[in-house]
């Protein structure tokens, strides 16, 4: 199954609305994921800004550094 970053983006969404402290593991079971796959997308709670991982976004960038 592909990742889909909007469906994890609106299962956050959806479930800091009802529970502001819910945590990485809740968020990604919520948006049936695991939490490295979270991971690997997100850096820390930046599912909650929609802020891609450093780590990420190197692996599409031509220079990372630039």
């Amino acid at each position: 199954m592909a990742f889909d970053r909007d469906h994890v983006l609106r299962c956050a969404a959806d479930l800091l609305s009802r529970k502001a402290t819910a945590t990485q593991d809740e968020i990604a079971k919520a948006a049936g994921i695991s939490r490295a796959t979270l991971h690997r997308h997100f850096a820390g709670r930046d599912v909650t800004g929609s802020t891609p991982s450093r780590s990420h976004t190197s692996r599409y960038s031509a220079n990372p550094r630039a």
